[in-house]
């Protein structure tokens, strides 16, 4: 396993993703972060609304529903600051899944 390139939060992203299908559910919240971190000074706002989305997903799956709405509230927001419709769309997606599970 290769380790990202300082500044690198595509890198980090690519290996969260590889450590969640891997089951490694600490790792990939590890490295999630860790891209977020990158990404808090970067302008990379679908990027960044991808990035918590998918963080929220991992948090989702482990039964953490409180802090997945939130990561999938910070990504609407960003998705928004962007104007990107599909980054919009999955946050809207996420955030009913979130719904759901609460009804």
């Amino acid at each position: 396993m290769t380790t990202p390139n300082p500044g690198d939060a595509r890198g980090f992203i690519n290996l969260a993703r590889e450590a969640e299908q891997r089951g490694d559910t600490v790792r990939s919240l590890r490295l999630y972060d860790d891209a977020l971190s990158l990404l808090a000074d970067e302008t990379d706002l679908p990027l960044l609304a991808d990035a918590l989305r998918w963080k929220g997903t991992v948090h989702r799956e482990q039964g953490e529903t409180e802090v997945a709405y939130r990561c999938y509230k910070q990504s609407l927001v960003h998705a928004e600051a962007c104007g990107s419709l599909n980054a919009r769309g999955a946050a809207y997606n996420c955030l009913a899944i979130v719904a759901q599970r609460r009804a």
